[in-house]
């Protein structure tokens, strides 16, 4: 019989991995935070509840959520992320907390790549993090706290999310002196975020966090230069006089399991 899944945050990337665990034949049970975003989900044949994340606890419909639930999926969204420092790190270890007094069997937390400091050069999933902006010492606080609470748990560290509607070059379209124009891209799809998060939930991942970042690496430039071009935007201006290169992300976990990612980064 195939475990009953949650989903906390059925968000960007939350709600259609519900719906593909669904079309797997799995029973998925997943959070919101409004009532109108409740309804979506429960017309997706997912069962709904809406649940808040504060700094001192778990709120809303958190009890009838997280009943039954074997594996769960923490996907909270960017923007939680990288809240202010002390305040996402707060809402990490009450989650915790209370996930301390469940039978999870398996917890799989959604990260991120921004955990890596840019000065770390090339990192593989083994390497620790040496964080140097506000969010990423956020991420690696829960990071810590996360293997410190005692949980079965695989944490997935994402590299920037690409897919429907979400793309990063709409946000650098048309901006000057950018930085780092030799460095890689260390993007994601949201077809291999959903691919990843279901072979872990399939399979004995390790314990501790792994990378997942797709393979093409052009540069920065060149890659933000052609997805404006594709998508008819303002192309982005880097500065000619940055040479860094930054960090180069290696995912070794999923190289071990001979993950076949999506053929192409969308532009």
């Amino acid at each position: 019989m195939k475990p009953t899944i949650g989903i906390l945050g059925c968000g960007w990337l939350g709600k259609p991995l519900a719906e593909h665990l669904l079309a797997e034949g799995y029973r998925v049970k997943g959070s919101t935070t409004t009532p109108e975003k409740k309804e979506i989900l429960h017309h997706l044949g997912i069962e709904a509840f809406t649940v808040t994340l504060t700094s001192t606890g778990c709120e809303g419909e958190w009890a009838d959520f997280i009943a039954d639930v074997s594996h769960l999926v923490v996907a909270f969204p960017p923007k939680l992320r990288q809240s202010q420092e002390d305040s996402y790190v707060e809402k990490v270890q009450q989650l915790l907390q209370q996930l301390q007094k469940t039978a999870i069997e398996k917890l799989l937390w959604v990260g991120s790549t921004g955990v890596f400091g840019e000065q770390q050069d090339w990192v593989d999933d083994t390497t620790v993090p040496e964080p140097d902006t506000p969010s990423g010492r956020g991420l690696w606080a829960a990071e810590q706290a996360i293997h410190q609470a005692g949980l079965p748990y695989t944490g997935i560290r994402l590299g920037g999310l690409v897919g429907p509607d979400r793309h990063p070059v709409q946000y650098l379209s048309g901006r000057q002196n950018l930085e780092r124009p030799k460095a890689p891209v260390h993007l994601i799809a949201l077809p291999d975020c959903i691919g990843i998060l279901t072979l872990c939930l399939q399979q004995e991942a390790r314990q501790g966090f792994i990378n997942a970042v797709h393979p093409e690496r052009q540069t920065r430039e060149v890659f933000y230069t052609q997805a404006a071009h594709h998508r008819q935007l303002p192309p982005p201006h880097f500065d000619p006089h940055d040479t860094r290169v930054g960090k180069r992300i290696a995912c070794t976990w999923l190289s071990q399991q001979h993950y076949i990612f999506e053929p192409h980064l969308p532009r």
